[in-house]
């Protein structure tokens, strides 16, 4: 279940295609709209956040890298990247919402009742929480924009 956005006219690898996790896009695109919402129109940012085939013009994938770029250099990405983590760190301190902190379950959905450890916090008896915004992503993103010729988001 993801993201799989491909380039128009590639210009170099990077520029083919772009493949993310859902969970993955969803926090970098809503970033690239908010601080690039002089470049995408409104449908642009409303639909790219859904597997539907939607179209982002070559000018404005470039337009994309280069305002990643200024924002990668000033430290905007960074900053974000710090507000992920630290989120994702207060997650896993709260209790597994499954097995409420225990770490062990009863499943009685099913029969035969399943009992064993959580599958959701492996058996920790705290939420597994992973930072879904990462600078590394939004260089590779930027990369991909650059080379692309305009995506279609599938």
């Amino acid at each position: 279940m993801g993201y799989d956005l491909y380039g128009r006219r590639p210009s170099g690898p990077s520029g083919r295609d772009f493949h993310v996790h859902f969970l993955l896009w969803w926090p970098l695109w809503g970033f690239v709209c908010r601080e690039a919402d002089d470049i995408l129109d409104k449908e642009e940012a409303f639909h790219g956040a859904f597997n539907e085939g939607q179209y982002i013009r070559a000018v404005k994938a470039r337009a994309l890298a280069e305002r990643l770029t200024l924002l990668l250099e000033d430290g905007t990405v960074a900053r974000e990247a710090r507000t992920y983590a630290a989120r994702a760190a207060r997650e896993r301190r709260k209790a597994c919402p499954v097995c409420r902190g225990r770490g062990r379950r009863l499943d009685r959905t099913v029969r035969p009742p399943v009992r064993g450890q959580c599958w959701a916090c492996d058996g920790r008896g705290r939420r597994k929480a992973h930072p879904r915004f990462r600078r590394e992503w939004v260089e590779e993103f930027r990369d991909f924009c650059r080379e692309s010729g305009g995506f279609r988001i599938d």
